[in-house]
């Protein structure tokens, strides 16, 4: 006989067999759900929980009584959003709490001091919500798209209102980042109250307690026939491998009432161990479990379910569960029994897990790679391209799938890639560089790396290509290039691309000597002017809009060039001419389109241009000397005045040899003291006496013998040389004077005149360099006179009476020379603090011819009387010149009347002999 609860087992066990079919097949629709409702309560239970202690840490906040500044700042530390207060006149930040500066990107040790309309993707949208704070409209859920910063974009929500903070106007924001909120918002949907209701704790069971009830209903069944069935289900279920179990929802807690020895095999637990026992114990202190919310519901439900769960083994060892639970019913529809089959899926899980890892691996690396990787068939189709590949042409992936490599390229590339697909075919390995085609027609340059693949059976299968995008470095090497060869302000060629077609142009005469070029080198007259007067802006649109006149006068189908050499420098290189006359030509065109003028921003500005031209011949071979030889024609057309152009010839390059020769010549001069100090005479006009000398420089060459001053004086202006030559004449002379006083004490007064340069005249340290030079040498500084010309003084007023002031100051004694021959300083003269006034000896040289010479001579001096200065005659030669000298009155003269320049041996001589003239 079989006992009335093997009879339970037998009949539960074929009910759950006998629904199996069903549950099967409903399994895949419940998970879903399931764990959709498991995962929601879990987050509405969470959030619960966080927001009732916050509730209770606000409520204890509300017993104490705060100072509204104290309230806004713990409400800002309480606040879950970042909330800043920022005046608004300056957008200095006022207050804020410790969630601003994260909502921005910005590292803790740092701070956001401000807030600006950078913040902002759309700056015009912080105008918009001050605007509207200031007209006293608060803001709510304004949606903006703000800057991170490293310049990512993110969009939030802003509200504000506008406070009265520390007595400034200011705005009170609170930002609400967006996309938590649409996360959360795409999971629920409009389901929230529904998880809600189902969340409550009234609605939640534990464990697979139930209240069922139920009777065992009557059997009518032949023993005999059931025993058997009975014993061949029971050798059936103890040969499974699954474990099963069978509880009884008609005991309390819904008990084990038979498990099989797979059970416990796999639990480790007898079957003593487990019968009466909820089967909540194999959780261990895991009760929390998704799966277990998830069995309990459909346990309460009496519906089918399929969880995985972990379970722990009697040792303690965790092992997972898969789990299939199915309720029994009897014949009158009343649940009975559960049956559970379950299977241990830990090596599964983990060798599952171990492979998705490594697929997430795999994928993760392939995707998030810098590098596009594009897979080709053997029919040169795209069978894979990752992300990065597609995002580089700007297609999708979707896109590119199906597509033939030839479809991401121009024609050009056409027969490169036939060539290189074909070295795959063979098996070769290779990177190259390549010119692919984006969507939207731009060019995106690529490295790749290229393999091709094979069969099993060694067959072509198609290649693999890892593409690196190299479209900057090629746009760099391409603005490299530019740069290299192309002026960046007027975009002409520069002087290395000239020269390198200037060297073309010669090579090409060697192999045909009549093909005749020329180049022309330009320079711009008084280019200067306009750069200090409208500035380097205005000078910088002059030369570009020069270039575009420059290439006007070219015929667009010849070989020419214009380049920029540097600064107001333009060099033209003409292809092809018949003689110099096509040339000149050219630069007459260029003199007559300058005659226009050129309006530069809001300025109507006339330039001119000097032209040097030189004829390319087979005499030449080097690019450069060409060039020596335009720039030589140039700086001789300079010298004729603005506006001329010269053609070069062999006596310019003589001459410009020559004062080269001289200027090399000059700087050894006075390192080896060649220059020599001559003292010419300055005599009293009513006495006859000497009362002084004009130091003057002269140069005595060792091969050339004494050079005039006429020759050398311009060379050492032009390069600098006559400051340290002006600081030697001088010390010489202090030096010199010195003695005579010394030597000849009865000789009253006598002084020394020395020439000062506008360069010498215009340096920083001038009269502490003359102070110092006078204390060395020991002379009163009213025994020195220095002399400088008008143009130095007018050059610069402001200064010179500076200097001139300071001069007067130590003592010294200030001449004008050369006076009445540069500007008409006339209306200057009471400004600055002159004691004479030197006529010009072209003045002085027609005095007893031309009366009109005398009338100016006259108004010279009776004008310097009238301002208290003396004068002296320069260029006395004649007896009659000193006799009309002295009818008019004049101070002092000197000349050759009275003696040449003398060393100081001879003048030693002649002051020995007191001479009266």
């Amino acid at each position: 006989m079989f006992s009335l609860v093997s009879l339970a087992v037998y009949t539960t066990l074929a009910m759950a067999f006998t629904r199996s079919k069903v549950y099967t097949n409903q399994h895949q629709l419940n998970n879903n759900k399931k764990k959709l409702t498991s995962a929601t309560k879990e987050h509405i239970t969470s959030c619960k929980d966080t927001n009732q202690a916050l509730l209770q840490e606000l409520e204890s906040y509300k017993q104490s009584v705060l100072e509204p500044q104290e309230l806004l700042y713990s409400l800002a530390e309480l606040s879950p959003f970042p909330i800043v207060v920022v005046c608004l006149e300056s957008g200095n930040i006022l207050f804020k709490n410790q969630l601003l500066e994260p909502l921005f990107g910005i590292d803790s040790y740092k701070k956001l001091d401000k807030i600006t309309s950078e913040f902002y993707a759309n700056s015009a949208l912080w105008t918009q919500l001050t605007n509207k704070l200031y007209s006293g409209e608060p803001v709510k859920n304004f949606a903006v798209q703000l800057k991170k910063i490293n310049g990512n974009l993110f969009e939030a929500l802003i509200s504000a209102k506008v406070v009265n903070y520390e007595d400034k106007l200011a705005a009170l924001i609170v930002f609400n980042e967006q996309p938590r909120t649409k996360q959360i918002n795409a999971l629920f949907g409009d389901k929230t109250e529904d998880i809600n209701a189902q969340a409550k704790p009234e609605n939640l069971n534990s464990g697979f307690e139930t209240s069922t009830g139920s009777t065992i209903p009557a059997l009518a069944i032949e023993y005999q026939h059931l025993e058997a069935r009975l014993h061949l289900m029971e050798r059936a279920l103890a040969a499974s491998s699954n474990g099963i179990i069978l509880t009884d929802v008609n005991q309390p807690d819904n008990p084990i009432i038979y498990v099989n020895p797979a059970f416990e095999k796999m639990t480790g637990y007898c079957a003593g161990e487990v019968i009466g026992r909820n089967c909540r114990f194999l959780q261990g202190n895991e009760r929390d479990q998704a799966a277990v919310e998830e069995l309990r519901i459909a346990i309460q439900e009496q519906r089918e379910c399929h969880v995985i769960l972990r379970n722990y083994r009697k040792d303690g060892t965790p092992f997972w569960n898969e789990l299939y639970v199915a309720p029994v019913f009897d014949a009158f529809g009343c649940l009975t029994h559960f049956i559970g089959v379950q299977n241990d899926i830990t090596q599964h899980l983990e060798a599952t897990e171990a492979l998705r890892e490594r697929e997430e691996q795999y994928r993760r690396i392939v995707e998030t790679a810098t590098e596009g990787i594009w897979v080709l068939d053997k029919d040169n189709k795209t069978r894979f391209v990752n992300q990065q590949m597609a995002t580089m042409l700007g297609y999708t992936v979707d896109e590119m799938l199906g597509k033939t490599l030839f479809s991401f390229m121009d024609s050009e590339g056409l027969a490169i890639a036939t060539n290189l697909l074909s070295r795959r075919q063979q098996g070769i390995h290779e990177t190259h560089d390549f010119k692919f085609r984006c969507k939207d027609g731009s060019d995106l340059w690529a490295m790749i790396s290229c393999a091709p693949l094979f069969d099993e059976q060694g067959n072509y299968a198609g290649a693999l290509g890892m593409v690196t995008d190299i479209t900057d470095r090629k746009h760099m090497e391409k603005n490299l290039v530019r740069h290299a060869f192309y002026d960046a302000l007027t975009g002409l060629p520069n002087r290395v691309l000239f020269m390198c077609r200037l060297e073309q142009a010669i090579a090409r005469i060697k192999r045909c000597p009549d093909d005749l070029f020329a180049v022309l080198f330009l320079d711009l007259d008084r280019f200067k002017l306009v750069n200090d007067s409208l500035g380097h802006l205005v000078g910088d649109r002059l030369l570009v809009t020069l270039a575009q006149r420059l290439q006007s006068c070219l015929h667009p189908d010849d070989d020419d060039t214009v380049a920029r050499l540097g600064g107001d420098e333009f060099t033209i290189l003409l292809s092809h001419i018949q003689s110099v006359d096509d040339a000149i030509r050219v630069a007459e065109d260029i003199h007559q389109i300058l005659k226009s003028p050129f309006n530069l921003n809001g300025y109507e500005v006339f330039t001119t241009a000097s032209i040097g031209i030189v004829l390319g011949t087979t005499k030449y071979s080097q690019a450069a000397d060409l060039l020596r030889d335009a720039d030589t024609a140039l700086y001789r057309a300079k010298e004729q005045g603005q506006a001329w152009h010269m053609v070069f010839d062999t006596t310019m390059y003589d001459r410009a040899v020559a004062l080269l020769q001289l200027e090399t010549d000059l700087r050894w001069a006075i390192e080896r003291r060649e220059l020599r100090v001559l003292y010419q005479p300055i005599v009293s006009v009513a006495t006859g006496r000497i009362t002084g000398f004009e130091a003057l420089v002269r140069w005595q060459h060792p091969e050339r013998g004494l050079i005039p001053p006429a020759e050398f004086i311009p060379v050492a202006e032009e390069t600098g040389l006559i400051v340290p030559i002006d600081q030697w004449v001088l010390r010489e002379s202090c030096q010199q004077l010195r003695q005579w006083q010394l030597q000849f004490p009865d000789i009253k007064p006598l002084s020394i005149s020395v020439n000062l340069s506008g360069k010498h005249f215009s340096q920083p340290c001038l009269v502490e360099q003359i102070d110092q030079i006078l204390q060395q040498t020991n002379l009163a500084p009213s025994s020195l006179k220095l002399e400088i010309t008008e143009s130095v003084i007018i050059a610069s007023p402001e200064k010179a009476a500076s200097v001139l002031q300071q001069l007067k100051a130590l003592g010294i004694q200030l001449c004008i020379d050369d006076f009445g021959t540069g500007y008409s300083s006339l209306a200057y003269l009471h400004h600055f603090p002159i004691d004479v006034l030197k006529i010009d000896r072209s003045f002085v040289t027609r005095l007893d011819k031309n009366g009109e010479q005398l009338a100016i001579i006259r108004a010279i001096i009776t004008l310097a009387g009238n301002l208290g200065m003396s004068v002296v005659a320069e260029g006395v030669e004649t007896t009659d010149q000193l006799v009309q000298l002295r009818l008019l009155q004049c101070d002092q003269a000197q000349g050759y009347l009275f003696s040449q320049p003398l060393n100081s041996d001879k003048t030693s001589i002649l002051l020995a002999a007191r001479p009266q003239f």
